[in-house]
């Protein structure tokens, strides 16, 4: 469970960062973005002699963990700037 958590929450506070910039502001760029950096990370955990093990579902908790986080920060700016 620990593991689980940890991997969804490896991109959280980059992706509330990410989603205040125009250009991943969107959830498609913010999607890419997530995978092909839990992809990049699965990649280097196996060419590098780490003692990892390398597992495609941590990219893919990785990528889950980013987007909820960037869909509540969203959601949550839009209700702060509506209510202004």
């Amino acid at each position: 469970m620990l593991q689980l958590a940890g991997n969804l929450a490896l991109f959280a506070v980059p992706s509330a960062l990410a989603v205040r910039w125009p250009a991943l502001g969107r959830i498609r760029r913010l999607t890419a973005v997530s995978l092909a950096t839990g992809a990049a990370i699965e990649l280097l955990q196996w060419a590098l002699p780490l003692g990892r093990v390398v597992s495609p579902l941590d990219a893919v908790l990785n990528t889950a963990g980013a987007v909820a986080t960037g869909l509540v920060v969203a959601h949550v700016r839009r209700r702060t700037v509506a209510g202004s």
